[in-house]
């Protein structure tokens, strides 16, 4: 029977040198402590350290004299840390000799050090960038991690999962875990930082500014108001910003969101700097306008006595226009709607259609859309696509007995006279509502053109076009029959139409301070057809100092409130069923760093 460990035969075994680092010291203490020493040592090593097998069972004398002699380690000797370039390369076997071996890209090194490894990551391996050698930083990392948080509607706690905490301890061992508090907090900074960056940069512009405003109810029915502001810089680039996207408890009257709005105002520092103020067609306009007039008369910064704030939101004055004219056009198309919602309507009639298109030999260019009642313009998108795949309809009555709603020649004929009807009122809603924000020189050639185009198809040979047309002329007469003159001013102030296209579909105008530009010739507008109204005036500015500032205010000017309530389709996200219950505060937080992370230029529209 093999014997214990005992301080009695303890000298039979003190040449014996123990297998593990933590056992050097008792066996280099006296033998009277050595059992002592043990329990102690014990309990100082630390957790990453592990005792062999052969050691850690209670026969230690035994297993000791079975090792064979070692020399004693020097209490000064520390263990080596590898190196990092470890964490890229992987020991391999190649031709009987050990190499060290890329896991990015595969080249093999003789493993002699690790200076040529080093080397292969920093400018050799082609699928190493420049930084993965950058020195990893806490802070960079939860800055990252927060502006991520931001532009992808992370929730804040996101960093406490389990998933995403792997991959960062994997990505980089150093990198500290965060908690939702820390998530939160860093995307209030970036808030707070950037939203400095955006009222330094406000307090700089030189010219006045245009705001958009709406308001919104979140799913919880909380309401919230969307303030974005449009300028021109001073390297004449048009841009806009979101100002608030503030919680704002009842009442929604004129008098209450006034009230909010000049408070919101001074907050940024630009009341003294406000030109006009675009708004949807709500019951409060015209209240919310009365008391920011009266506000800024008093601090003497009105333009005109406020003549030209009030700008309407030409979006929705054309929709309410349409909506109008599609009560008469129900009964026309109602066969292409039945017709689209039968083929959508199961993945066996799709199927089934689509083999009729492939037969047909039809270029499939465009998916058929659905009608959707709150969205006109879907109306038109139906009728289009609908148009393309007309012989499949007619095909699919030949191979589908349950399908009975395909129009008769007739009746395609006249959607083609609706489609067409409806082409310039679509490319002008696409316009006044696309991303890049249209300036304000295209309000008055397109709001004239469909004018026109109402006027003259009033008198149509077809009795649905002409009953549609005097169906929408009241309701463009309401709103539109006398032309905003600050907009209308703005296509003076394009080079390619100056005074005879105003004076052609508007009658006569004074010239006044303006002679000097407007005797210029027109430049050719077959020569320019995409010219850029700001970079002309940009290069204008000194011939024409005055007309160049009254242009800079003017051509600011948002047609619509498209920017603000897109502002609100971002904050659905936000505020959505799965996360109701965020802060407002956080909300407003997300939502407006998220529109000055992405940069507040907007993409230069071909004017």
């Amino acid at each position: 029977m093999t014997k214990g460990f005992h301080p009695k035969n303890f000298s039979t075994h003190r040449h014996s040198q123990p297998r593990s680092p933590f056992l050097a010291a008792v066996y280099r203490s006296s033998p009277t402590a050595a059992v002592n020493n043990l329990h102690s040592a014990r309990r100082r090593q630390q957790p990453a350290l592990r005792s062999p097998p052969s050691i850690a069972s209670p026969p230690l004398a035994a297993a000791a004299s079975r090792s064979p002699p070692r020399p004693s380690p020097s209490p000064s000797r520390r263990k080596i840390r590898p190196s990092g370039v470890w964490n890229f390369f992987q020991k391999v076997i190649d031709d009987g000799k050990q190499k060290s071996k890329c896991k990015r890209c595969g080249q093999l090194y003789v493993s002699s050090g690790t200076t040529n490894l080093k080397r292969h990551l920093e400018s050799i391996c082609p699928f190493r960038s420049c930084k993965d050698v950058v020195e990893f930083d806490q802070y960079v990392f939860r800055e990252k991690v927060a502006k991520a948080t931001i532009r992808d509607n992370y929730p804040f706690n996101f960093v406490e999962h389990e998933g995403i905490r792997e991959v960062f301890s994997y990505l980089n061992p150093k990198a500290q875990h965060l908690s939702r508090n820390n998530s939160k907090s860093d995307v209030l900074m970036i808030y707070e930082r950037e939203k400095e960056k955006l009222r330094e940069m406000l307090e700089s512009v030189c010219s006045r500014m245009c705001l958009t405003s709406d308001l919104w109810s979140s799913i919880v029915s909380n309401g919230y108001m969307a303030v974005t502001a449009h300028y021109i810089d001073n390297n004449w680039v048009l841009q806009k910003g979101l100002l608030i996207f503030r919680h704002l408890p009842p009442p929604h009257d004129g008098q209450s969101v006034g009230e909010k709005l000049i408070s919101f105002l001074q907050e940024w520092g630009i009341e003294r700097k406000i030109f006009t103020l675009t708004f949807d067609n709500a019951s409060y306009d015209n209240g919310v306008i009365d008391l920011l007039k009266n506000h800024l008369r008093l601090k003497n910064s009105l333009v005109c006595n406020g003549e030209f704030m009030h700008v309407k939101c030409g979006a929705h004055i054309l929709n309410l226009v349409v909506h109008s004219g599609l009560i008469v056009i129900n009964e026309s198309i109602g066969k292409i709607m039945d017709s689209v919602k039968y083929v959508r309507g199961s993945e066996t009639r799709t199927l089934k259609f689509v083999e009729c298109v492939k037969q047909l030999g039809l270029k499939a260019s465009k998916k058929l859309v659905q009608d959707m009642p709150v969205r006109w313009n879907s109306t038109n998108l139906m009728l289009e696509s609908a148009l393309v795949y007309k012989l499949a309809f007619q095909q699919l009555k030949l191979v589908d007995i349950n399908y009975k709603w395909c129009p008769s020649d007739e009746e395609w004929e006249r959607v083609e006279k609706i489609a067409k009807f409806f082409r310039p009122f679509f490319e002008m809603t696409e316009l006044f509502s696309g991303q890049h924000y249209p300036t304000a020189n295209h309000y008055f050639p397109n709001v004239w053109r469909i004018q026109r185009l109402i006027h003259d198809e009033m008198t149509s040979g077809d009795s649905i076009i002409s009953a549609m047309a005097r169906r929408m002329k009241p309701k463009f007469d309401k709103y539109w029959e006398c032309y905003s003159t600050v907009l209308s001013f703005a296509i003076i102030l394009d080079p390619r139409y100056k005074l005879p296209f105003v004076e052609f579909a508007y009658g006569k105008l004074d010239q006044s301070q303006l002679e000097k530009y407007l005797n210029q010739p027109l430049l050719d507008r077959k020569q320019f057809p995409n010219l850029n109204v700001l970079d002309y005036w940009k290069g204008n500015a000194t011939t024409y100092p005055e007309v160049a500032q009254m242009a800079r205010d003017i051509l600011s000017i948002p047609i619509t409130t498209v920017a603000s309530e897109s502002t609100f389709s971002h904050g659905g996200r936000i505020i959505g069923k799965f996360r109701s219950s965020i802060l407002p505060k956080n909300a407003e937080a997300i939502l407006c760093a998220r529109d000055w992370l992405e940069g507040l230029t907007t993409t230069t529209l071909t004017l």
